[in-house]
């Protein structure tokens, strides 16, 4: 189970139950009881149970095992799979040294102009691999990842915009990208 790091710090939020329909696969939950340990002995017990599996923050930096113990309510038989937490670190994104993205006016209407986005991918992932970029007319799209521009091979953006509109050129915009490290 993979979450990202929000802060470089190792630690994150887990919801434990998003994994619950995989690990009881064709078992009927209505009939068997699962629940989270941070050792296989307390699993094994069963005692210390995670009190709130729903919003579970790891308590070892980047990778830590959970044990989870599925067992028949009837019977009292059961068994303990183990799931895997992993904390992802955030890209290391620096401000890049890319060259302004000038492009001249060449045809109506005036304050619309396309530009080739893909042409400062690899000046914005600076050699990281397995990274992808997304771009974003807005930042409080950036953490929300909502209204990306999908084809941003050829896009237009018009100076109306007042998002885009930088104070001392009204033909000047900036332009948000997103870095995701595929998980």
């Amino acid at each position: 189970m993979h979450e990202c790091d929000d802060n470089y710090d190792g630690f994150t939020v887990f919801n434990l139950t998003d994994k619950t329909a995989e690990i009881l696969g064709s078992i009927n939950p209505v009939t068997h009881s699962i629940n989270y340990y941070e050792s296989l002995a307390d699993a094994q017990v069963p005692q210390n149970a995670i009190g709130l599996p729903t919003s579970y923050t790891n308590i070892v930096a980047n990778t830590q095992t959970i044990w989870v113990r599925v067992e028949t309510l009837s019977t009292g038989c059961f068994d303990i799979v183990e799931l895997q937490l992993v904390v992802d670190p955030l890209p290391l994104v620096n401000q890049p040294a890319c060259t302004a993205y000038t492009v001249c006016e060449t045809a109506a209407p005036i304050g619309f102009e396309q530009f080739n986005l893909q042409t400062k991918v690899d000046c914005i992932l600076q050699g990281q691999l397995g990274m992808s970029v997304t771009f974003l007319p807005e930042f409080a799209q950036c953490t929300e990842q909502h209204q990306c521009i999908k084809q941003f091979t050829v896009h237009q953006y018009s100076s109306l915009c007042t998002n885009f509109r930088n104070q001392s050129n009204e033909y000047d915009y900036g332009l948000l990208c997103h870095l995701n490290n595929g998980y």
